[in-house]
């Protein structure tokens, strides 16, 4: 515990995994870097040095003062590799020329390294109560060198030379306490109807454990243990069963025991999150737990089964890198929205695979996630998905203004040139200017709405409800033109445009004022229905500069449609090259606010009620109104419910003594 770490110490702190900082400081020892010009008792170079506390609390000689341990140096060290699942180190003590293998890992792994002899009878038993009730558990063991090697030598040592014919220790048990600010994001993703799945280098039932705990899973749910092995020797078939796991809510007499006595850690598990439309009805109440070693006989031998193994899954524990990789890329091909927690050099390849990786330190992971968080807990994990709903939101709505602007300056051209006239430089000018610019500023102020829901956003510009909308409010604004410039030519008093072949354009008439304010009106509404709010964004008067200018903007276009026949006016409609519409026929200016009113009616109505009804995908899809969801995931779940019960068949374990259990652990080893 005090040499079988990478822990190292800079400008005075320790630093290094957390677990190895919560073993070294349970130990109390001192660890200080060595340099080459130091005096030490040590035959060969060492990198760094341990000491072992001067005196117990109690004022009792401790056992290293009876052995005479001063100081031990460690020679080299083999980093921890997720593949082989454990560490070690080559130490010296201080004035002695033996040196010592230590090495800490997973107790299975640690276990078939070890001398059966020195392993006990109920090692297996021990370690499955431990884990079942979400404690951490790593394996200590240790051997003698044998052989006096030089410095040179040492540093070419074949790590599986020096990692062999171990003598078992015993088992370092912490218990996992999870950090505070995971059980409510958990509870919060859960209310959004988005799945969570633990992936972790951690035992299998300690990390069921753990996400029991943290809410991933219901106390009540049925959860099935999967164990696929490979054939043993060829001409045999690989072999898959699946297993009941017991409840592991009550703890147990050595439960309580560690709670009491060992050192605690903080719960850092990987979590994969997985964003989708999900219903209840989709949980049919049984979940798998997988571990890596089944994971990859699954892959190889069961590539059929990788699917429903990725759909019916919540924790996959002891995963390599690349296993973890396999993963998200199966979640990814059952067309889920995959996001990706981790905060190791494991984790960069699943990282980078996912749709949304987030790193939790700023170490290796970080160089491979797009997103890095500055806290380490999945806390940003809400922010992130609030945060990229409303900017996909605030997106797809700027997209949709543009496209609309462009036809409603369009069709505002292409009816007055149907006269040989044309919109005046400063009308274009209050169109794109006045308006568009300033809604493009500002548009996209508005912050995300506090709370997820379940309900997701558009995720694509050619989606059925992004068509219906656009194309229908491109229909409606046109209907609005058409119709308002037929009303003011069936007018008594109205007088046809006289072209004047010697003008570069002939700007001013009835028929373009009144085009030009009925389109001013529909470029307001237009940004005010695409700056859309809950359940994705704030309320659009949280954006405060964005509702003052939209006010702003309707104001000033009634006045300029209520414009008096005084000379002042008369001035403003000579600058915007606007005909007098005066009181003498001022019902035509409520006629004109009245067809505003009405678009704006039916352009909510579209925006809100009908683009993303039933009828609009049937519409741009040619499906029935009742037809299934699209997605591989909600697919593969009708495929199971009509297998079942046929599949999964369950097995259950019978009673094995613990001998039996040990050869069939070495055996998956």
């Amino acid at each position: 515990m005090a040499t079988s770490h990478s822990l190292t110490r800079i400008d005075g702190k320790l630093h290094g995994d957390p677990l190895d900082l919560q073993m070294f400081q349970a130990v109390q020892w001192h660890l200080e870097d060595a340099s080459e010009d130091d005096d030490t008792g040590f035959s060969i170079p060492v990198h760094t040095i341990v000491r072992p506390p001067a005196h117990q609390l109690n004022g009792s000689v401790t056992p290293w003062e009876k052995d005479g341990i001063k100081e031990i140096g460690i020679v080299r060290q083999f980093p921890f590799a997720s593949d082989l699942q454990r560490m070690s180190v080559i130490t010296q003590k201080a004035g002695s020329p033996d040196m010592e293998v230590y090495v800490k890992g997973a107790p299975e792994m640690i276990a078939s390294l070890s001398d059966p002899n020195t392993v006990p009878e109920d090692f297996y038993s021990v370690l499955r109560e431990h884990t079942y009730h979400g404690l951490r558990v790593l394996a200590l063991a240790w051997r003698p060198l044998g052989e006096r090697l030089p410095w040179e030598k040492l540093q070419n040592l074949q790590r599986d030379k020096v990692e062999c014919q171990l003598r078992f220790l015993g088992l370092l048990i912490m218990q996992n306490t999870l950090k505070p600010e995971t059980t409510p994001v958990i509870h919060e993703l859960n209310d959004a109807n988005i799945r969570t799945i633990m992936v972790t280098g951690d035992n299998k039932l300690t990390a069921l454990s753990v996400a029991k705990k943290c809410g991933m899973i219901n106390r009540n749910d049925k959860i099935l243990e999967i164990e696929a092995k490979p054939p043993s020797k060829p001409g045999e078939k690989a072999t898959i069963a699946y297993y009941p796991v017991h409840d592991t809510s009550k703890p147990s007499p050595a439960h309580s025991a560690s709670v009491e006595t060992n050192s605690r850690i903080e719960s850092n598990e990987n979590i994969a999150i997985t964003i989708c439309e999900t219903d209840s009805s989709t949980d049919d109440g049984y979940h798998f737990i997988v571990d890596g070693k089944s994971f990859a006989a699954i892959h190889e031998h069961f590539p059929e089964l990788l699917p429903r193994v990725a759909l019916k899954g919540c924790v996959f524990a002891r995963m390599s890198p690349d296993q973890k990789t396999q993963l998200v890329e199966a979640l990814q091909k059952l067309d889920y929205i995959v996001g990706m927690c981790g905060d190791g050099a494991n984790d960069c390849g699943a990282l980078k695979m996912a749709h949304a990786g987030i790193s939790l330190s700023e170490a290796e992971a970080s160089v491979a996630s797009p997103f890095t968080s500055k806290t380490p807990n999945i806390s940003c994990v809400p922010t992130l998905i609030k945060e990229g709903r409303a900017a996909l939101v605030t997106s797809f709505g700027v997209f949709k203004y543009m496209a609309l602007y462009s036809m409603i300056q369009y069709t505002t051209v292409l009816i007055l040139n149907t006269i040989d006239s044309f919109p005046s430089d400063w009308m274009f000018m209050y169109w794109d200017v006045a308006i568009t610019s300033i809604v493009a500023l500002l548009i996209a102020r508005n912050e995300a709405f506090p709370k997820i829901v379940s309900k997701r956003p558009q995720s694509g510009l050619m989606e059925p409800a992004m068509l219906f909308s656009l194309i229908g409010h491109v229909i409606l604004q046109l209907v609005f033109q058409v119709g308002s410039y037929l009303i003011v030519k069936a007018q008594p008093w109205f007088v046809p445009l006289v072209v004047d072949k010697s003008k570069v354009a002939n700007t001013k008439g009835y028929e373009s004022t009144t085009v030009f304010l009925v389109s001013a009106f529909q470029y307001i509404i237009a940004a005010f229905l695409f700056s859309k709010g809950p359940p994705f964004r704030a309320p659009i008067y949280t954006n405060l500069l964005f509702t003052i200018s939209l006010i702003v903007m309707t104001l000033f276009t009634i006045f300029l449609l209520f414009l008096p026949g005084a000379e002042w006016a008369d001035n403003i409609r000579e600058f915007f090259q606007m005909i007098e519409l005066s009181y003498d026929h001022l019902y035509f200016q409520f006629i004109i606010l009245g067809i505003v009113i009405f678009y704006f009616i039916l352009a909510t109505v579209l925006e809100v009620y009908i683009k993303g009804s039933k009828l609009s995908k049937r519409m741009f899809t040619c499906k029935s109104l009742h037809g299934s969801d699209d997605n591989a995931h909600s697919a593969m779940h009708q495929e199971i419910r009509k297998e079942e019960p046929a599949w999964p068949t369950v097995t259950y374990r019978p009673r094995a003594r613990t001998s039996s259990m040990r050869k069939e652990t070495e055996s998956q080893l």
